[in-house]
């Protein structure tokens, strides 16, 4: 699957007025999502071969929903606390989460496209403990992050306006912090591809982008990214 995208930078202040439109311009109300995604990387990216650090492509992502009631609740914040130094087996607690396991690519940096693409592959994990594969995998927890905000389908497009945030201990989910300290929001516009080759396809997802930058573009400015280095 190839997902092609578009984003914003959105200001604190100007929150409101983006969701306000995404309301009428899709005719629904916002739909709120919390997820928590773990990265694992190969163990040589953290050993001998440096250069496998900016090789996004051979990492595995796994997130999950927290807004869900039944996987989030005060029991499983306690849950969390109890045993801080034992990382391993917090997540093994949460074996039974509904996760799902991603292996995405990264555009080249420096290229000017109309649009961003990248390979994005997704699978649920329907049975057994994902931590115990990852382990025989010998992949190793690189970082984490969580993401909240809200969502609103227009067509095939899919738009999030997002916040990203970082746990301040690891795997801990009772105290998260902004990456961005200056509190702002993201906005992504996608449309996924089921075969990349299609050029019929790929030029309508395109098309059906340009139009929501031209529908936005009286409040937000949507673009490629220019940097995907990971930090």
């Amino acid at each position: 699957m190839q997902e092609i995208s578009l984003f914003s930078g959105i200001s604190c202040h100007r929150r409101e007025k983006v969701i306000q439109l995404l309301e009428r311009l899709t005719g629904r109300k916002q739909h709120e999502f919390k997820e928590w995604h773990l990265v694992y990387a190969p163990p040589a990216s953290l050993e001998s071969d440096s250069a496998l650090l900016v090789r996004p492509d051979l990492y595995l992502r796994l997130s999950t929903s927290l807004t869900n009631s039944c996987l989030v609740d005060n029991n499983s914040n306690n849950d969390f606390l109890l045993a801080p130094n034992d990382t391993s087996n917090i997540l093994m607690q949460f074996s039974s989460y509904d996760w799902k396991i991603s292996l995405v690519d990264a555009p080249d940096m420096g290229v000017k496209r109309p649009v961003t693409s990248r390979l994005y592959l997704q699978s649920r994990v329907l049975s057994g403990n994902v931590f115990a594969f990852l382990e025989e995998l010998d992949y190793v927890f690189h970082f984490e992050y969580v993401m909240q905000g809200v969502q609103f389908i227009y067509g095939n497009c899919i738009l999030i306006l997002f916040q990203t945030l970082r746990p301040l201990e690891k795997h801990l989910l009772e105290d998260l912090v902004h990456v961005d300290i200056s509190g702002g929001w993201i906005l992504q516009a996608s449309v996924y591809i089921e075969d990349a080759s299609d050029q019929a396809l790929m030029t309508q997802a395109t098309d059906e982008l340009a139009q929501i930058r031209k529908i936005l573009n009286g409040i937000c400015h949507l673009e490629p990214v220019t940097d995907n280095r990971l930090r």
